[in-house]
């Protein structure tokens, strides 16, 4: 596809998405929540599940199965365990979000089995962890399981060439609260690895917790329809470090904003980053972690950028203390 014909293709789709956000703005009803929506439907035929949630299934099939895998959070069943592993097994080189789902279903099956087969499915490389917070919170993850099942299966270390540190320096700049953040990753392996440079969007995903364990969701702000750098790739030695810089405010959230996350006034800061945001109420003290993760690169990719050993995985800081809790002036 041509350059301007990629960009006709975006433009589209952008003004789709704006579409969408004003029509749901400009409702008065409320929308139904993932949990109302399967709250009155059967208990899921097992025997089908799978191959309802198969790659090749027709959209309409594995919508309906899609639904069932998320009433399993509802209804745990630990004879699910194999039929969710083994949907997992056939969507993990798909882009399907059923794997995503099962992995919540697992979570709340709860038995020895259930966590053997999510922390396979969680560590395999093919998993975005990214994707399964967001996921955890977009679909109505039940909050008193959502929080563990983040801690517990996402922001985990995987690789074992790469660590990395996050620091963070705050300064108020005419009244607006920034913080300045560096994630530090230090090559640990005797091999060279071939990284994302700062400029071209490496993986990098902050999770905020606030001081009662609650894990704040991340947004995504409209990124406007500018072509996403070209990617650039920078040589880690062994022993050596390279750091991201990633800068993030405090202020009220705007009218848009506000709306969207049914804020009240009262209660309204939000945290910027870069295209994020995080609804955090009237501020407190937060935990941050940084994670970064990069999947696997297709050959073709590998060849084109005459790469030798790019780095593949994901890492996971150790979280920083912010205190947040002086209201945005």
């Amino acid at each position: 596809m041509c350059t301007s014909a990629k960009i006709k293709a975006v433009s589209s789709i952008a003004i789709a998405i704006v579409a969408m956000l004003i029509v749901g703005c400009g409702s008065d009803e409320e929308p139904l929540s993932w949990s109302q929506r399967v709250a009155d439907r059967p208990v899921p035929d097992l025997q089908t599940l799978r191959e309802r949630s198969a790659p090749d299934a027709t959209t309409e099939i594995a919508q309906e199965a899609f639904l069932d895998i998320l009433k399993l959070r509802e209804v745990p069943d630990e004879r699910a365990v194999p039929v969710l592993d083994q949907i997992i097994s056939d969507n993990v080189h798909t882009g399907r979000i059923h794997k995503y789902a099962a992995a919540q279903a697992l979570f709340c099956i709860d038995t020895v089995e259930a966590h053997n087969v999510l922390a396979k499915c969680t560590q395999n490389g093919h998993y975005s962890a990214r994707s399964g917070i967001n996921y955890s919170f977009h679909w109505d993850m039940d909050e008193s399981k959502r929080d563990a099942f983040i801690e517990q299966y996402h922001l985990v270390s995987i690789s074992k060439d790469l660590d990395v540190r996050l620091d963070a320096q705050t300064r108020r700049v005419e009244g607006i609260l920034h913080i300045d953040f560096t994630a530090t990753l230090r090559n640990t392996s005797d091999t060279l690895l071939e990284l994302k440079d700062r400029k071209s969007c490496p993986n990098i995903l902050l999770c905020c917790k606030d001081e009662n364990g609650k894990f704040i969701r991340v947004n995504n702000a409209l990124r406007g329809l500018c072509q996403p750098p070209p990617v650039s790739w920078v040589k880690l030695a062994p022993g050596k470090t390279y750091q991201y810089n990633i800068a993030a405010r405090v202020k009220r959230a705007d009218k848009m904003q506000r709306r969207y996350l049914r804020l009240p006034r009262k209660s309204d800061l939000v945290l910027c980053i870069d295209h994020q945001f995080c609804a955090i109420g009237k501020g407190t003290r937060f935990s941050v972690y940084a994670m970064i993760e990069e999947s696997h690169l297709p050959e073709a990719q590998i060849e084109h950028c005459k790469l030798k050993n790019p780095w593949t995985g994901r890492v996971v800081s150790a979280p920083v203390a912010i205190d947040i809790s002086e209201p945005a002036r």
